[in-house]
C-alpha cells in the first residue's frame, strides 16, 4: 500500500510539472518570447505602402489602344496606352512647312543682302569715276579761265582777232558747263550710295526679323514633335499596373487618371 501511494504521488508531480511547463510555453508563444521568437513580424492592423505613380496623359485625344490589363507587369518606357495621333501628325507637318517657308525667306533675304552690297560696291565705283570726271572738268575750267584772261588784253590791242576771242570765251563757258555736269553726276552718285546703304540696312533689319521667325518656327516644330510623342503614354517605371480605368475610344484630357503603376518595392505601415 505504501508503494502504491508513492507511485500515485510521483505521477501527480509529473502531471503538475508538465502542466506548468505547458502553461509557461503557452505564455512564451503568445508573447513571442524565446524560443518562439522569429524574424518575421505579423500583425492584423497594418497597411501596405509603396511609391505609387499615377499615369495620366499630357495631351488630349481619343484612346486608340490600351496595351495592358489589370495588375499586369510593365517595364519603364513600355507603351501602355496610345491616343489617336492623326491630328498631331498634321500639326507637325504644318509646323515643318512653316519652318521651310521661313527658311526660304531667310535665303531670299541673304541673297537680297548680297545684291545690296554689290550695288553699294558698284555705286562706289561710280562715285570714284564721277570724282575723276569732276577733277578733269575743273582742270579744263582752270585752263579755259587762264586762256580767257590772256585773250582779253590781246583782243584789245588787236593781237587777237575777235573770232579767236569768241572761241576762247565759248571754250570757257563749255568748261563751266562741264564742271556743273560733273558736280551733278558726283552728287547723284553720292545719293545713289546713300539709297543703296539705306536699302542694305533695311535688308539687314529684315533679315534679323526673318531669323527670329525661323527660330520660332523651329520651336513650333519641336513642340509639335513633343505633342506627337506624348500620344504614346508609357510606363514611368518598372512595376505592376493597378486597375486599368481607361477604355478604348474614351476621350481623355491632360491630367485624367488612367491607371496607377505600383513598384515592386513596398513596405508595411
Amino acid at each position: 500500500m505504501s508503494l502504491l501511494t508513492k507511485t500515485l504521488r510521483s505521477r501527480g508531480s509529473w502531471i503538475v510539472l508538465i502542466a506548468t511547463l505547458a502553461c509557461v510555453a503557452l505564455v512564451l508563444y503568445a508573447w513571442r518570447l524565446p524560443p518562439f521568437h522569429t524574424g518575421t513580424e505579423t500583425t492584423e492592423n497594418a497597411y501596405v505602402r509603396g511609391l505609387v505613380t499615377i499615369v495620366a496623359p499630357k495631351v488630349d485625344g481619343y484612346v486608340a489602344e490600351v496595351d495592358v490589363q489589370d495588375y499586369m507587369a510593365v517595364k519603364a518606357g513600355q507603351v501602355i496606352v496610345k491616343l489617336d495621333d492623326r491630328i498631331y501628325r498634321q500639326k507637325l507637318e504644318q509646323a515643318r512647312s512653316a519652318l521651310a517657308a521661313q527658311e526660304a525667306n531667310l535665303a531670299n533675304t541673304a541673297q537680297a543682302q548680297r545684291a545690296r552690297e554689290a550695288a553699294i560696291g558698284s555705286t562706289q565705283a561710280q562715285i570714284a569715276s564721277a570724282q575723276a570726271q569732276l577733277l578733269n572738268a575743273r582742270a579744263q575750267l582752270t585752263r579755259a579761265q587762264a586762256d580767257m584772261r590772256r585773250a582779253v588784253p590781246l583782243a584789245q590791242d588787236g593781237s587777237l582777232s575777235q573770232r579767236e576771242r569768241d572761241q576762247t570765251e565759248a571754250a570757257l563757258h563749255q568748261a563751266e558747263a562741264a564742271v556743273k555736269q560733273a558736280e551733278a553726276a558726283a552728287m547723284q552718285s553720292q545719293a545713289g550710295k546713300s539709297v543703296a546703304t539705306q536699302d542694305l540696312r533695311t535688308v539687314i533689319v529684315n533679315r534679323d526679323a526673318v531669323e527670329a521667325a525661323v527660330e520660332s518656327a523651329r520651336a513650333a516644330v519641336k513642340l509639335a514633335e513633343i505633342d506627337l510623342d506624348n500620344t504614346e503614354i508609357r510606363a514611368p517605371r518598372d512595376g505592376h499596373v493597378g486597375e486599368v480605368g481607361v477604355k478604348l475610344g474614351q476621350y481623355v484630357t491632360p491630367g485624367t487618371q488612367l491607371m496607377a503603376v505600383v513598384p515592386s518595392q513596398v513596405w508595411i505601415v
